[in-house]
């Protein structure tokens, strides 16, 4: 497997697994029925955004099998994994 791949499947194998702890972060609060959560926002950055990097990566680790965007499918691929450490931060909590 070149780079290309093992970065690829790296990056879309946190941020699938990201979007299914989102998923079930959501739907305990849905269940909990507090009122007011999950608000939109919690919605869209626990599930939608972890399903758009999935998808992104996936989507670069096609672009790279033509030739001639191969550098940059590389770069957006690593951008997507290097994101993985700020968006822990707040998917945590903080510090």
């Amino acid at each position: 497997m070149k780079a290309r791949g093992a970065l690829a499947l790296v990056s879309s194998t946190v941020w699938g697994g990201l979007a299914v702890v989102g998923v079930k972060i959501i739907m305990g609060a849905r269940n909990q029925g507090i009122h007011g959560f999950p608000n939109q926002g919690q919605i869209s950055y626990y599930i939608f955004l972890p399903v758009a990097l999935t998808f992104l990566a996936i989507a670069a680790y096609l672009l790279a099998h033509r030739g001639r965007f191969i550098r940059s499918a590389f770069i957006v691929q690593l951008g997507v994994l290097l994101f993985v450490l700020p968006y822990m931060l707040f998917f945590t909590g903080g510090m």
